[in-house]
């Protein structure tokens, strides 16, 4: 591939990628190559919020062109309880959290 830019996956474009074995090989890689040094600094941003927290998460290879990627998060557990109680049947809804 000669393109150059940024490429977004979607969750089912990851899905469609590779199998179950196929992602063990290349996790069992990555962390081989992370416990030999050759990886790239790993880094980590994160800011809580008053109803939960935000993170990226980085980190790269290069064998040998330079690959890097990130996963970014965010979790509001407020917001999911909110969104259930209003959601779940009756039967199922709790008076605690």
């Amino acid at each position: 591939m000669n393109s150059k830019g940024t490429l977004l996956l979607s969750r089912s474009d990851v899905a469609s990628l590779l199998n179950l074995t196929d992602y063990t090989e290349v996790v069992e890689n990555a962390f081989r190559a992370y416990a030999m040094g050759e990886t790239l600094s790993l880094g980590l941003l994160h800011v809580d919020t008053p109803d939960g927290e935000f993170h990226i998460k980085t980190g790269g290879i290069t064998d040998p062109r330079v690959y890097c990627g990130l996963k970014m998060n965010g979790f509001r557990p407020g917001r999911l309880w909110r969104r259930w109680a209003r959601t779940a049947p009756a039967s199922r809804r709790s008076t605690h959290v």
